[in-house]
């Protein structure tokens, strides 16, 4: 699943708000679980595969906030505007310790 990521660095210009493709993050997770079964004996290529995967979601995800959607989903301005409604309800709702 293809997702577009937005990150912004607090305190800085706009300039420091920088657009990102994020690699699939389902593959991290399925990646975990291999690593989960493997219990105490996990294997290196087992842990290399899931070192591929979390360097380049880590270097897409950077800055104080980070907004990201799916593509196939999320297809206008609007859609993104009310999420963005959304999350600002939930935030003046105290959601994430937010006061």
């Amino acid at each position: 699943m293809a997702r577009a990521a937005i990150n912004i660095t607090l305190g800085k210009p706009l300039g420091s708000v920088s657009v990102a493709s994020v690699p699939d993050i389902a593959s991290v997770v399925a990646d975990t679980a291999v690593l989960v079964a493997d219990g105490a004996s996990p294997t290196q290529a087992h842990v290399t595969t899931l070192n591929g995967h979390v360097g380049p979601l880590n270097a897409a995800v950077t800055g104080d906030i980070t907004i990201t959607w799916d593509i196939a989903k999320v297809t206008t301005v609007n859609d993104l505007k009310n999420a963005f409604a959304a999350a600002i309800v939930a935030a003046q709702g105290g959601l994430g310790g937010l006061t």
